[in-house]
Formats: C-alpha cells, sequence, structure tokens
C-alpha cells in the first residue's frame, strides 16, 4: 500500500511540474523546497551537522544556514528536472547543457583503454548517464535500490535514456567487467559512506572519511582511465557538465598504496568541486558516519 501512496506521489510530482509554466513552476518548487527546509527536522540537523564538520571556522552559522536552504532548494529543483525530461529526445535535452574538457574525455575514449566515468552525489549527477550514452559511447552504470520496489522501478526507467545500461548495485562487479569487456564506458558514483569492504578511508575536507574504492580497483586491473565529471547550474535551467584531469590508477607490487592513492585523488577532485559550490551536493547523508559515528547523535 505504500508503495502505491509513493509512486503516485511521484507521478503526480512528475506530471505537475513538467505542465506548469515554467515562471510559475519556479516560485512553486521553491516555496516547496522552503517549507521542507522548515519541517524536515531530521535531514536539516544532518545537513547542517556535516557542514560544520567538513568546513569547519571557514563558514559562520549563519552561512551554514543558508547553504542549507539552497541545498534543500537545488535538490527540490533536481528531482523536478529528473522526472521532466523523462519521455523528451535527448536532442532537446542536450540544448541546456554546456559542456566543458569535451577533450579530456574523447581523448580517453580513442585511448583504446577502457574508460571509468566517476562523480559524486552532486548537483544534476543523473543527467551524465543519458548524456554521455546519447552523444558519446554506450554507458552501464550502478544504481542503488531504494526501500520501495515500485518508486525503484521508477526510478531505474528514467534513468535508461540513450545507451545506458543501469546495474543494481549489490553484485555489480560481474556486469561491469562484462560491460568493460564489450567496449562500454562505465559510470560509478563513488562518495557515498558504505561499508569497510567496499571502501578506503581518505582525506575529505581535512576528515577521515570512507570513499568506495571499485572504480580504482578496476582501474588497476584493466589499466582503465578514470575521468571525473560534475554537472552544476546557476538557474536550474541551463547546466554545465564539466570533465576533469584523468586519474591513472598505478600497478605496483603494493596493490593497498595504489588503490589508496586513486581513492585519495577521486576524494580530493570531489572536494575540490564541491569547494566551489557547496550547496550543489548532497549533504543529506551521514558522510561522515563511519569515521565518527558520534557525529549524528542528537546531542549535537
Amino acid at each position: 500500500m505504500k508503495d502505491v501512496f509513493y509512486s503516485t506521489i511521484l507521478r503526480s510530482f512528475g506530471f505537475l511540474v513538467t505542465h506548469l509554466p515554467s515562471g510559475f513552476r519556479t516560485r512553486l518548487l521553491n516555496a516547496l523546497s522552503s517549507a521542507i527546509f522548515f519541517l524536515n527536522r531530521y535531514h536539516r540537523r544532518i545537513v547542517l551537522t556535516n557542514l560544520k564538520f567538513a568546513f569547519g571556522s571557514e563558514l559562520t552559522p549563519r552561512e551554514r544556514n543558508e547553504i542549507a536552504r539552497r541545498t534543500y532548494r537545488n535538490f527540490v529543483h533536481y528531482l523536478a528536472h529528473f522526472l521532466m525530461r523523462f519521455g523528451k529526445p535527448m536532442e532537446v535535452i542536450r540544448r541546456s547543457v554546456t559542456i566543458k574538457n569535451e577533450e579530456i574525455f574523447t581523448t580517453a575514449l580513442a585511448s583504446g583503454k577502457p574508460v571509468i566515468v566517476i562523480t559524486a552525489h552532486y548537483g544534476n549527477w543523473e543527467l551524465i548517464g543519458p548524456m554521455i550514452g546519447s552523444f558519446y559511447a554506450p554507458i552501464t552504470a550502478v544504481g542503488k535500490k531504494v526501500k520501495s520496489e515500485t518508486i525503484s522501478r521508477e526510478l531505474f526507467s528514467h534513468r535508461v535514456m540513450g545507451d545506458v545500461e543501469v546495474l543494481e548495485s549489490k553484485g555489480a562487479i560481474k556486469g561491469l567487467m562484462k560491460a568493460m569487456k564489450a567496449g562500454r564506458v562505465l559510470g560509478l558514483v563513488v562518495d557515498q559512506n558504505t561499508r569497510k569492504k567496499e571502501s578506503v578511508v581518505v582525506d575529505f575536507f581535512g576528515r577521515r572519511a570512507r570513499h568506495i574504492d571499485s572504480a580504482a580497483r578496476l582501474a588497476r586491473r584493466t589499466g582503465a582511465i578514470i575521468v571525473p565529471v560534475f554537472v552544476h547550474s546557476e538557474d536550474h535551467q541551463h547546466f554545465i557538465m564539466t570533465f576533469h584531469e584523468p586519474i591513472l590508477t598505478a600497478r605496483t607490487d603494493d596493490e593497498q598504496s595504489d588503490i589508496l592513492a586513486s581513492v585519495q585523488a577521486q576524494a580530493s577532485i570531489t572536494e575540490q568541486v564541491i569547494r566551489q559550490k557547496p550547496d550543489e551536493y548532497f549533504w543529506f547523508h551521514k558522510r561522515f558516519k563511519a569515521e565518527y559515528p558520534q557525529l549524528y547523535t542528537k546531542k549535537r
């Protein structure tokens, strides 16, 4: 019953934002995000805790609060865009996207080596797969299911635009290796706090944090080039997709050192991008929980 309710809400929201005039839609989404920010005390506390822990004295309480408000606003707008683009031709969506440093990615594709695209829960990260799969190369990405089976199906169906294949995160390595052998680009989101066997501890905003190591392990095994890419927006209507310098994973006798160096490079570029526009990051999850579990207790 819950599945049906949540699915109805999701579809109704998608229908509403798709059919509203642009100006009215923007005002509605801004008002909705402000209301959610005010009412959603649980996640608001997580966002503010993360910002305080990551930036320390670099930000005042007022600045942290303003970034948190914009974080809510950005997420609501990106969710709306995710739902609105379903069924639209990718050629239409492409007109709203500016590509920066495209030559980094095309050079990697032309190298003859496997290519792994990595990103974080930053900006409009859901746009990356469809853009690459429609205009550059077939891509196989990994997606995590949510508790609701119905909503998971809805979300996965919205991701397979262009030549995009989405694997469920559980047990995805075999599928990723198969996709790589078939010449497909791999797409991985690598920034979440996760289990020890799936991650290594790196420096992230001067703190210890777990970062997913699958891209590094695959790259070390196959010689793949890792290309970081992030998408952000200034107005929720036009998007900037930026490729960053490739990360080459060493293959020495010290496997763990090779993996750690590669993952640290991935974490460092992620931090660099977040610092440029921190309100685009998905601060809602307990990013530092694995190494600082006490951080998210109610006493804080």
